[in-house]
């Protein structure tokens, strides 16, 4: 597995193409489709993504299987944490251990930056990917409610996993 950091537009293009088939592969059956339609329109168009990088510090990454692209993650330095705010999977490649991969890339990072915790929110209905998270050392820290417009709101658990020095 490759990982390469979003930099050019193009990128950002194919980071947003990709939000989109992964999101609509996995998440309808556990938020419904609308609400995935709406969180795709309001976080991951082309602009956004552009907007969360450029004028809020988010770093995107795009992973690579051969010349495919399989998944793509994000995230963004908080006062006392390296925030994980996305790590997707196209399904196809799941459970061949490319997770742990980026995980193991945010990891090193995390380090290269001087923060020695991750901390990232997931749906709480999401229990596989819950599991995983767990499975991975985080460990749940709380239930939070976040409202994020026209009704929807995210109803996730926040984790957080300590990093050994």
């Amino acid at each position: 597995m490759e990982i390469r950091l979003v930099q050019t537009e193009d990128d950002i293009r194919l980071t947003s193409d990709l939000a989109g088939r992964v999101w609509r592969e996995h998440y309808p059956p556990i938020i419904g489709r609308d609400p995935v339609e709406y969180m795709l329109a309001k976080f991951q168009t082309p602009e956004a993504i552009g907007n969360q990088i450029r004028q809020e510090g988010f770093r995107y990454y795009l992973a690579y299987s051969g010349s495919d692209t399989v998944g793509y993650f994000a995230v963004v330095p908080k006062m006392e944490e390296l925030y994980l705010s996305k790590l997707y999977l196209m399904a196809a490649h799941r459970g061949k251990g490319m997770g742990r991969e980026m995980m193991a890339f945010v990891e090193c990072l995390a380090r290269e930056l001087s923060f020695h915790r991750i901390g990232l929110v997931t749906n709480k209905h999401n229990e596989r990917t819950l599991k995983v998270y767990q499975k991975l050392g985080f460990k749940v820290e709380s239930a939070t409610v976040t409202d994020i417009g026209e009704g929807y709101v995210m109803d996730d658990f926040r984790l957080n996993k300590e990093l050994p020095d």
